[in-house]
């Protein structure tokens, strides 16, 4: 899937990716992008609502495997994440998920419409790249 990766950095170069569990329902140390073709893209998004518009400077060209991939395109997919309880609330297990094999999170634009509260924070269509092997 050919997507772009948006930074600030001009010398932005691919690194090994180590995830880790936030607090949170994103992953820390994945890599984002946006499908090159979305509609509701990350770079479309920061600018509409005015935000970090800096690190749109730079945008990298990557072509992304789906081949080990979960595609969340309803809320009945939820189901094939990986999950971690914390007290009330339940968070995906990123960790798990990469140590299991899985290369790519892609939330489409239809799932990202049907999972506002499981992903909350998850503005755009998405692909969060768990292991930099599934990049060309």
């Amino acid at each position: 899937m050919e997507c772009i990766h948006y930074t600030s950095n001009p010398a932005w170069e691919l690194q090994p990716i180590t995830v880790a569990n936030g607090s949170h329902t994103k992953p820390f140390g994945a890599l984002w992008a946006s499908p090159v073709n979305s509609g509701r893209s990350w770079s479309q998004w920061c600018r509409e609502s005015d935000f970090r518009i800096d690190t749109l400077a730079v945008g990298v060209s990557l072509d992304i495997s789906l081949e080990n991939a979960i595609v969340i395109d309803s809320q009945a997919d939820l189901c094939k994440l990986d999950w971690r309880q914390d007290g009330l609330y339940r968070y995906p297990d990123w960790e798990n998920m990469a140590n299991r094999g899985v290369d790519v999170v892609y939330l489409t634009s239809n799932g990202l419409d049907s999972t506002t509260f499981e992903l909350y924070g998850w503005d755009c269509e998405s692909v969060v790249v768990l292991n930099s092997q599934a990049v060309s």
